[in-house]
């Protein structure tokens, strides 16, 4: 035997529960009617139209750059070594920079080589100074020879 005050509890839940389910199912068909047709101006008002401009067709270099991580490898590396040593006074190239073969890459500074080259001038001039007083002893002792006035020795 069944209780009749547990029959209408029931009853009552599920008629609450369509009539819930019919109101959602109102509100929400509402509320999309408002949002698609809001702002009260017909659709075609509302979109905005392109402009289209017109230009005549040419041949043109289009710059073409990659944005890429990696590293760059040369295709010839070259090792410079120079001729002398010293302290760098200026240098004639940039970083990457291709050169070409007898092109001034840097200059030295000159001024311990110009110091030496004065020395050896200078030493130039007092071996000369040398070879001319023993040329002038040769000529005297030869003429001191013929006249028998010195020991041949």
């Amino acid at each position: 035997m069944t209780d009749p005050s547990l029959a209408a509890p029931r009853s009552h839940a599920r008629r609450n529960f369509f009539i819930v389910l019919v109101l959602l199912i109102a509100v929400s068909l509402l509320l999309w009617y408002l949002a698609k047709n809001s702002g009260g101006a017909p659709r075609q008002q509302r979109r905005v139209t392109a402009t289209v401009g017109i230009g005549k067709p040419e041949t043109a270099d289009v710059p073409v750059t990659l944005a890429a991580i990696g590293t760059v490898q040369p295709i010839v590396t070259a090792t410079v070594r120079p001729q002398l040593a010293g302290v760098l006074f200026n240098l004639s190239f940039q970083e990457g920079q291709i050169v070409t073969k007898g092109q001034v890459l840097a200059q030295i500074d000159p001024r311990p080589f110009q110091l030496a080259l004065s020395q050896a001038k200078g030493n130039l001039e007092r071996d000369q100074a040398q070879l001319d007083g023993a040329r002038v002893d040769l000529a005297r002792y030869e003429k001191l020879l013929a006249e028998d006035s010195v020991f041949r020795q």
